[in-house]
């Protein structure tokens, strides 16, 4: 045989395993894990009602992770070609940094499934296994030789990366929407239905007003409108804080069963139906404009408005961040933060002054068609107490005859006095408003305005000082309500019946010509308004009106029910069921009466554990904190569930 037909063949070379490329498929796997999670967890896509949002959720844990594993994949890459070219290692680096890698982002999903798992649904559970399953097959190819398309693979994988980055970077960085669908064509018989609004005072309390007897300020808006309207000497807050009372305000249901128990760190249930939907499904047009962090579109509020209005600063990558949590909240929070400090931005406003709320709202009265549904929240009375001077000159001038005076002067004296001031301010901001609605409707013939507070604020009383969270007493349960009717009929009544912020949705849904959405709890206000009886039996509440203080971030022991009664108050410890107290309203709030009247205590203990048995209750809606939102609660006093004391 000749040289040249003896044939030779080299000894089969295995292929190295491309690291880019099992990066981005280990990233993907731990993508569709957390898609898997997120689809599970009640209340997360539920909830999203923007179309780019719905494709973001399941666009963006495959980007964000297939990015992580890409940029980690290439990383190890650059690693094994060191290894085998100056350690002489040619065969074990790259199937050790491989597992690396599958270990590395397994366990960091692991983690998180972990703590995550316990709020899943059960019914959803075939979501999170058939991403199990997709996972399984990602990663189904032999680590010991190159994965045949591998350059398919980190095409098609930039291109996933690609494509949901850029959009979530779209999201982040375009101004906040506030404007949700077109305006409604107004029904066929819009002549009949009223516009309604309402106004929301944030932290101020009954006794403080004139109107209930308080001294040391004026109000003369408010005044004249109550000489328009109905009084409500009896209206009770269901929560001490922002979100939850407002929340039950705008369903109509208390706390446990809308889900929103605490400020920041919980939402709204998707499932329980709002205000502001049903009156849009029936031609409305739904607007708010609000001033405040706790009462964010995120957390639920939005929901029915075709204008929701919560700009507090910050316009562009802050305010998306904080709605962009739609998977993980652990990587979005540290995604969050690095883009915050590229945008050398690190914060966002916490609350916004009344006068931006107005000038909002005046904007969109000059062009509203009737019939709307019309939210206006404002802040300015909430703490830290900063009143413009002005009313602070005023104030200081009327503090001589002031009442009530504050339990601790020491501590609170100071910003009992700046309250004031600003409750002179928020009167200031109603007569405004209220020339708006004029000028939309010439004397409010077809307007129905209610304004309300949320809750109050204790300068002392059960030894809280310049603080609400904790308390279930009357300086924060005890709130003003004023009702306006269309043209003003039953203006100078005053009604004493117990009411609830509860009664708030069934009494519009009545006024525009609908009946209550199934489950609402409370009642309408509207028979009583118009002095044609007495208000309605509440099922769940026959015995009394339930309340609750449950800010998450409260010291332990500081959670409380509460269950009151036209004559008693009976207060219990959510973690020590044996911490109770009993008061008779007409001889104040300063001493457990437990003892003396153990008949009473022990009937409203039972039937506040019978309450608390039958109330529907919602899943649990907690959501993680992000730095930022952390320090919107912190400069509002919601950090640790008290209020930063001021001497």
């Amino acid at each position: 045989m000749t040289a040249a037909s003896v044939q030779t063949s080299d000894p089969p070379q295995r292929a190295r395993l491309d690291l880019p490329a099992f990066g981005l498929r280990a990233g993907l796997a731990a993508g569709l894990l957390m898609l898997g999670l997120g689809l599970a967890t009640p209340g997360r896509f539920d909830v999203l009602a923007h179309p780019l949002l719905r494709v973001l959720f399941f666009l963006f844990p495959l980007a964000w992770y297939g990015f992580i594993g890409l940029v980690l994949g290439v990383a190890a890459a650059g690693l094994a070609r060191l290894l085998e070219r100056f350690a002489g290692a040619a065969r074990w680096p790259r199937p050790a940094l491989a597992a690396a890698l599958l270990v590395a982002s397994l366990g960091y999903v692991g983690s998180i499934w972990q703590r995550a798992l316990p709020k899943t649904d059960s019914g959803r559970i075939w979501m999170l296994a058939a991403c199990a399953l997709l996972t399984v097959a990602v990663l189904a190819v032999p680590l010991a030789r190159r994965p045949p398309g591998s350059r398919r693979l980190l095409w098609g994988g930039s291109l996933v990366i690609a494509l949901g980055l850029g959009l979530t970077a779209y999201w982040i960085g375009s101004a906040r929407s506030i404007v949700h669908g077109a305006a409604p064509q107004p029904p066929a018989d819009s002549a009949d239905k009223p516009n309604l609004v309402l106004i929301t005072w944030d932290t101020v309390r009954a006794d403080m007003l004139p109107l209930y007897g308080g001294a040391g300020l004026e109000s003369p808006q408010l005044e004249r409108l109550a000489s328009q309207g109905v009084v409500f000497d009896q209206m009770l807050a269901v929560a001490p804080i922002t979100g939850p009372a407002h929340a039950s305000l705008l369903t109509g249901v208390m706390p446990p069963t809308h889900g929103l128990r605490s400020n920041g760190d919980t939402t709204m249930s998707a499932g329980v139906p709002t205000l502001a939907q049903a009156l849009r499904a029936n031609g409305y047009d739904t607007a708010a404009f609000v001033a405040a962090f706790p009462v964010r579109g995120q957390f639920g509020f939005a929901r029915g408005f075709r204008v929701y209005d919560d700009r507090l600063g910050g316009e562009g990558i802050a305010d998306r961040m904080v709605d962009f949590q739609p998977i993980d909240p652990y990587t979005v929070a540290k995604l969050q933060k690095l883009l915050l400090r590229a945008a050398d931005s690190d914060r966002m406003e916490a609350a916004i002054e009344g006068a931006r709320v107005l000038e909002r709202a005046q904007e969109y009265l000059a062009q509203a068609q009737a019939p709307f549904f019309l939210w206006l929240h404002f802040y300015d009375a909430h703490g830290p107490h900063d009143p413009a001077p002005p009313y602070l000159a005023k104030a200081e001038a009327l503090a001589a005859g002031a009442r009530p005076q504050p339990v601790d002067p020491a501590r609170s004296a100071t910003n009992m006095l700046g309250q004031r001031a600003e409750i002179m301010e928020l009167d200031a901001y109603l007569g405004q408003v209220l020339a708006a609605l004029d000028a939309c409707d010439p004397g409010l013939q077809r307007t129905a305005v209610l304004l309300i507070a949320d809750h109050g604020e204790c300068f002392g009383e059960g030894g809280y000082v310049n603080t609400h969270a904790p308390s279930l007493y009357e300086a924060t349960q005890r709130i003003p309500a004023v009702l306006r009717l269309p043209d003003g009929s039953g203006g100078g009544r005053r009604v004493a019946d117990l009411a609830s912020q509860i009664d708030v949705t069934p009494t519009f849904l009545e006024l525009a010509g609908l009946k209550a959405m199934p489950g609402v709890q409370g009642v309408s206000l509207l028979p009583a308004a118009r002095g044609s009886g007495p208000l309605a039996q509440r099922p769940l509440f026959a015995r009394g009106m339930y309340m609750e203080a449950m800010l998450q971030r409260m010291q332990e022991g500081e959670h409380k029910y509460g269950l009151r009664d036209a004559e008693w108050k009976f207060l219990q410890g959510a973690e020590d069921p044996g911490w109770t107290r009993l008061f008779r309203l007409s001889e104040g709030e300063d001493a457990d009466q437990s003892a003396q009247h153990p008949e009473v205590a022990a009937r409203m203990r039972a039937a506040l554990a019978q309450m608390l048995e039958d109330m529907p209750r919602s899943e649990d809606t907690s959501r993680a904190l992000s730095d930022s939102e952390w320090k919107s609660l912190a400069e509002l006093g919601y950090a640790d569930g008290q209020e930063e004391e001021q001497p």
